[in-house]
């Protein structure tokens, strides 16, 4: 998974969540994106690039709902849709 994330964020990495199936990892950071990670294949496979006005401190999955939630230091939590 570090090997994922290594030059895949352009500052710090805040929040990491791990879908249930074990192949996808998602990272919150301080450059404001959320990514979607394929962690056999080492690369990004979905990216929300300006998810919060500021940093991104926290996320995670509801798989019933496919469901990604994050809660940024604007003091907002938004829901987004994995369909």
């Amino acid at each position: 998974a570090a090997e994922c994330l290594r030059g895949g964020h352009g500052s710090w990495v805040r929040a990491l969540a791990w879908h249930p199936c074990g192949r996808r990892l998602a990272s919150a950071a301080d450059d404001r994106a959320v990514r979607v990670w394929d962690v056999a294949a080492g690369r990004a496979v979905a990216e929300l690039a300006d998810a919060h006005r500021g940093f991104v401190m926290a996320l995670a999955l509801h798989t019933p709902s496919r469901t990604l939630i994050t809660a940024g230091d604007d003091h907002v939590v938004k829901l987004w849709s994995c369909r």
